[in-house]
């Protein structure tokens, strides 16, 4: 086998791939507890963002969600007694992008919390996320256990009857046009969670007693970040969209468990490559700085993976005081994630591209080749347990992820001598 053959039939590999995720048409179609979509998961299951991990491992933001869990799920009575259920090795930890699922921040979802379900229209594959809680940043006080319940309670089943009687919603419309609003669809989400609202208000008023009614509304008003997991959802339906075509030598997950960064490719099956998670670069909530910040954590990267947060950054000017960074700044790094994709999603036009679509496919060969890494625009978590988010920023994918990733590929498809410095030349 040849470089220049090789060369041309992976061009052709990553055009399936990149048919294959333009072809999702992502719908938001329900909401149910983990446990019932997964019933195979044993009792004292929790799943978690990132690449594998043991709690020994663990950040401080993802044992703190662990302690929340526990102790939501009354597995235990206190933080101390549920640390103890980690330490023993009682729980079953696993990650969300196992199960075809996304969560933001720790990650850290139970069999009893309620997910958003989202489906492709297309193939009927689903993915599924939740509603960005305290507790996944790692606190575990009892305003963090209350607003899961509250959601459980109140919020989701409230949600649940609206989207009833709608139907099911079309959720490449809505983030086209959140784009067209100032979002980037990660870590600005103001836009798409006013369409969200108005979209589902006179159903949640017709399908729920007020008091539960006006609860919702009140809270979806107030929460800019509701559509997030939504977003999350459709990306990750995208993303696995392009799994297993062989020879591909695109991404289909980035994710950060806090202590690793790990990515996986189409070309090289369900394994992950994995670096130290990286730092987050940004600015701080009073009283916090970056000696309290723990590292890069969450599913939520699968949203650049499809070219949207960060890489959409050009979409949100708005988004710029938010990470630390200029409307300039904002402009040039998303300009800069060209030359390590694909293709284009027409679907999700951006305005300040002259409505090219937003950038798709990351090649493992072009983030070799040019040393470009691909930028996350992210919140900042604590690295203890036991707090609320306490700034935001932008961190930058490791580089050894992409090594070791094309290495493997190398591997698995070349018989000869070739090593990831020749594929500096090779890749397209």
């Amino acid at each position: 086998m040849t470089l220049e053959i090789t060369r041309r039939q992976v061009d052709a590999a990553n055009e399936v791939a990149l048919a294959r995720m333009l072809a999702v048409q992502p719908v938001w179609v329900g909401v149910a507890p983990l446990g019932e979509l997964f019933p195979e998961l044993p009792r004292l299951a929790l799943t978690h963002a990132g690449p594998p991990v043991t709690w020994r491992r663990m950040s401080g933001a993802q044992r703190g969600a662990v302690i929340a869990a526990v102790l939501h799920e009354g597995w235990a009575k206190t933080p101390a007694a549920a640390t103890r259920l980690a330490q023993d090795g009682r729980l079953t930890l696993v990650p969300n992008h196992d199960l075809g699922g996304v969560a933001p921040m720790a990650g850290v979802l139970s069999p009893s919390m309620q997910v958003f379900v989202v489906e492709d229209r297309a193939s009927g594959r689903r993915a599924y996320s939740s509603i960005e809680y305290d507790s996944l940043f790692g606190c575990y006080d009892e305003g963090a256990l209350e607003e899961i319940r509250t959601w459980n309670d109140v919020f989701y089943p409230a949600l649940r009857r609206a989207l009833g009687a709608v139907g099911s919603l079309d959720l490449n419309q809505l983030m086209a046009q959140a784009l067209m609003m100032g979002d980037e669809l990660h870590s600005r989400q103001t836009a798409a969670s006013a369409l969200l609202l108005r979209r589902l208000a006179p159903a949640l008023v017709r399908e729920n007693p007020r008091p539960e009614a006006a609860a919702t509304l009140d809270e979806l008003a107030g929460n800019e970040l509701t559509f997030l997991p939504l977003a999350m959802a459709a990306a990750k339906l995208i993303a696995s969209a392009a799994d297993a075509v062989p020879l591909s030598t695109l991404v289909t997950a980035m994710s950060r468990n806090g202590t690793e960064f790990g990515i996986r490719t189409s070309g090289t099956g369900p394994a992950w490559f994995t670096a130290p998670a990286p730092a987050v670069q940004g600015v701080y909530f009073p009283g916090y700085g970056p000696d309290d910040a723990g590292l890069d954590v969450g599913d939520s990267a699968i949203t650049e993976t499809v070219g949207l947060g960060a890489f959409a950054m050009a979409a949100a000017p708005g988004i710029a005081g938010l990470i630390g960074r200029t409307h300039r700044e904002l402009l040039a790094g998303s300009a800069e994630m060209s030359k390590i994709t694909a293709g284009r999603n027409p679907a999700l036009a951006v305005p300040q591209w002259d409505f090219a679509g937003a950038m798709l496919g990351i090649d493992i060969r072009r983030v070799v080749q040019t040393a470009v890494l691909p930028i996350i625009d992210t919140a900042t978590a604590h690295r203890e347990p036991g707090h609320r988010i306490i700034g935001a920023g932008v961190s930058r994918a490791p580089a050894a992820c992409f090594i070791q990733a094309l290495e493997a590929w190398f591997s698995m498809n070349l018989t000869d001598e070739s090593t990831v410095p020749a594929a500096a030349g090779w890749a397209s």
